[in-house]
């Protein structure tokens, strides 16, 4: 994760992990996923290839999907930016989004039947050690109506997805994704390509007069190549 998330120099990334030299860790990545630390990090694509789902105690019963096509899909929305240190992101995105959303609907009269947020991490120019996040909360143009202020056009590209269900809290959204990440990507072994991950809420009209955390039902869409 820090090699794709942060500008960390792999020297630190090996001592963090207790190895006693760049070279040692270098042999130990090769062998683990056919690729240098360097040339991992600079890939397009992230395989998952060589990644291990952490051990759980019970069965892990997979989460719905399926593979998708999307054709590109004209949006509009408004795009915000924050860093944070790659310990911090599960916190700082779960905190971001809420806000965001509350910001963004806060100027639309009534609440659209379909919401998309557009997650891009970027290594920070500024500080090795961070990410810089882009969440864009966007409808299509149909739905904003003039609504919403400082928006501007999107573009989503199209092409192949996984696409994970979630039904339950927004509380649990985050630890939803983490687990897509560290459990289903590697276990049906995706390759994801370039591009964002895609949010697609369905929101009830009485949602916005929901106690927090509110019910949402969420589909989380990862590009990918097979």
């Amino acid at each position: 994760m820090a090699l794709r998330l942060t500008a960390r120099p792999i020297l630190d990334i090996a001592l963090q992990y207790r190895f006693d030299s760049q070279q040692t860790f270098t042999r130990a990545f090769k062998k683990q996923f056919s690729l240098t630390p360097a040339l991992y990090r600079r890939s397009p694509d992230w395989s998952s290839y060589g990644m291990r789902p952490p051990l759980r105690l019970g069965e892990f019963t997979m989460p719905q999907h399926e593979f998708i096509t999307l054709s590109n899909t004209p949006l509009i929305g408004v795009t915000q930016s924050y860093t944070c240190k790659l310990e911090e992101i599960s916190d700082f995105r779960s905190q971001m989004r809420v806000q965001f959303w509350r910001d963004f609907l806060g100027n639309s009269p009534s609440i659209p039947p379909t919401l998309y947020g557009l997650h891009e991490p970027r290594p920070s120019l500024e500080k090795d050690d961070e990410q810089e996040v882009f969440y864009t909360t966007a409808v299509t143009p149909e739905m904003a109506n003039g609504h919403l202020h400082n928006s501007h056009p999107i573009a989503l590209e199209g092409g192949e997805y996984v696409m994970f269900t979630y039904e339950g809290l927004g509380t649990g959204l985050q630890e939803f994704i983490l687990t897509v990440y560290g459990t289903c990507m590697p276990m049906l072994n995706l390759t994801r390509r370039k591009g964002l991950d895609i949010e697609r809420f369905f929101p009830e009209d009485e949602s916005r007069d929901q106690d927090t955390p509110i019910q949402l039902r969420c589909e989380y869409l990862i590009p990918i190549r097979r």
